[in-house]
């Protein structure tokens, strides 16, 4: 059990891992991934709470990035949730595609994204990633639940939640924690553009094509 190994010795847990992986290699990797996944976590919660809570002002350190490989790597610890849904994640640009951010408030950004994504969007769908390098736009588009029209601008707010997420687990402040980052990387807002033609019902609630667009 994973629970085991909180509180053991850096030795006890090196040597649980090994046995783990002479004994069932399937086991092993499901403890790596779940490991990988924490550690994921618990950057993204510090981080994350740092921005919304802390008065120390963050430094802002600009490095050039692969953006695809920046976007995988903070998924990564959602693919379990995302195979069991029959999600699938697309790319319509290449690996040569580097942008110019503060890498930390990125993650943070596409962390904070991956969690909503997951809990909201529709099974057996996509979630589509498109970079326009001519003006510096990442446009992300899925079939997730249906935000209404009214309650766009107060999605932003930090514990806000929608009206058809309230039966959802979460504490509303994914949104938030993305408004912040953008705002100390001196960047616009996240812009969410709806198609409200393409609604569907799904055991009673409605699913819409939603565009979530950065300007990076």
């Amino acid at each position: 059990e994973k629970d085991a190994f909180y509180g053991s010795s850096y030795s006890e847990t090196v040597k649980n891992i090994s046995n783990i992986i002479e004994q069932d290699k399937q086991s092993a990797a499901d403890l790596i991934c779940y490991l990988q996944k924490r550690v994921v976590d618990f950057k993204a919660q510090l981080l994350g709470a740092e921005i919304i809570h802390s008065d120390k002002q963050y430094e802002i350190k600009i490095t050039e990035v692969s953006l695809k490989r920046a976007i995988l790597h903070q998924c990564q610890p959602f693919l379990k949730e995302f195979d069991e849904k029959s999600i699938r994640i697309k790319f319509y640009f290449g690996d040569e595609i580097k942008i110019h951010v503060d890498k930390n408030m990125f993650c943070l950004i596409m962390y904070n994204f991956f969690t909503n994504a997951h809990k909201y969007s529709k099974n057996n769908a996509e979630i589509k990633f498109n970079y326009s390098k001519e003006n510096n736009k990442l446009d992300i588009s899925m079939i997730s639940l249906k935000m209404e029209k009214n309650e766009l601008s107060e999605l932003y707010k930090e514990g806000a939640r929608g009206k058809h997420a309230q039966h959802l687990s979460g504490k509303g402040i994914g949104l938030f924690v993305i408004k912040r980052a953008l705002e100390i990387m001196d960047k616009d807002n996240m812009y969410i553009s709806p198609n409200y033609e393409s609604s569907t019902m799904v055991q009673g609630k409605p699913f819409i094509e939603n565009h979530f667009e950065f300007v990076l």
